[in-house]
């Protein structure tokens, strides 16, 4: 999966200045940032990299998305990223569809799918999504919720937050998740930076409990589109499996 993970996102590399010029919307994207674990000292940062573009297909909007989370743990790494593939319908006021891809769970993989959709109304866009996936042998079942919400003060500066849960068999927990965060993108060239706040509380299935924040500030590039809310509401802006990868390693 690892191999898949970074296959994918050399091909984001390389297509980026052709679709681009096919009017597609795509950006990739680093960010970094110290982790505190209440159970676990040892877990030091995270490190995240994401890409993805969105372009018309027919009558309909494809988004291609892949991301690879990798958490320092007292000298030696956890990794866990996603590639997702989601179809749907888009428009100024509301854009819904669904997503099918791959989990990789630090040495394991997970296939699912799920439901997604968003409302813009405004200076607002709220969404949220629905996914569930599974090892291949059946054992370990995955399912998430989230709902989110973003509000640009300008065309090129936005707020967001989210919230949502996560029942994981691989990981034994049931959690609570939520970020909340920043972006800005200079009007000069197509860059932005963010910066987020990102947390879980825990539950163990065996018993127990844990917290977890991370705090990152991050870089993107992106192509073809315009300021940041023409993207957001038309560019690769669903989370998918890839906000279900963020939030695994922080379970870890």
């Amino acid at each position: 999966m690892k191999k898949l993970l970074l296959g994918a996102a050399a091909a984001l590399a390389v297509v980026a200045p052709s679709v681009a010029a096919a009017d597609t919307i795509g950006n990739v994207g680093i960010a970094y940032g110290p982790m505190d674990q209440s159970d676990d000292s040892t877990k030091e940062d995270m490190l995240s990299l994401n890409g993805g573009f969105t372009t018309d297909v027919g009558s309909h909007v494809f988004q291609l998305g892949a991301a690879n989370f990798d958490m320092d743990h007292n000298g030696h790494s956890h990794t866990y990223g996603a590639l997702d593939a989601h179809i749907g319908q888009a428009n100024d006021q509301y854009a819904f569809g669904v997503f099918a891809g791959a989990l990789e769970l630090s040495g394991d993989v997970a296939y699912g799918f799920g439901l997604e959709g968003a409302y813009y109304f405004g200076n607002f866009t709220v969404g949220g999504d629905a996914s569930f996936a599974s090892t291949r042998n059946g054992d370990n079942d995955i399912t998430s919720y989230a709902v989110n919400a973003s509000y640009y003060f300008m065309p090129n500066f936005a707020a967001n937050a989210e919230i949502g849960s996560i029942d994981s068999e691989w990981m034994g927990t049931e959690s609570t998740n939520w970020s909340v965060g920043a972006e800005y993108m200079f009007a000069s060239m197509p860059i932005s930076i963010s910066g987020d706040y990102i947390a879980t509380d825990a539950d163990y299935n065996g018993g127990g409990s844990s917290e977890t924040d991370v705090w990152q500030i991050g870089l993107t590039y992106h192509f073809g589109g315009g300021d940041l809310i023409s993207r957001d509401r038309a560019g690769p802006s669903q989370g998918g499996f890839v906000d279900v990868a963020r939030y695994h390693t922080l379970l870890d």
